[in-house]
């Protein structure tokens, strides 16, 4: 088993603006896609089961806590 993480500092844990996950996101796919090819290319691929995460425990709900300007944040949501 292999674990690999991409934050500094939990960035994908973000109450502030949930526009910056397209960022995120964007700077994630490259690497994720060169680990799938080249696990393809060595024939590692269908003996490997990959799975990709993010953030979870919050839905898409705004989180209002007057402390910030634009409101594009997300709470928990318990």
């Amino acid at each position: 088993m292999v674990q690999v993480y991409f934050a500094i500092s939990s960035p994908l844990d973000n109450h502030d603006d949930i526009q910056m996950h397209r960022t995120l996101a964007a700077q994630a796919d490259p690497p994720i896609a060169a680990l799938l090819q080249d696990l393809k290319s060595s024939g590692m691929l269908k003996d490997t089961l990959v799975i990709t995460g993010g953030e979870f425990g919050r839905t898409p709900a705004v989180e209002v806590s007057g402390l910030i300007k634009v409101q594009n944040g997300r709470d928990h949501n318990n």
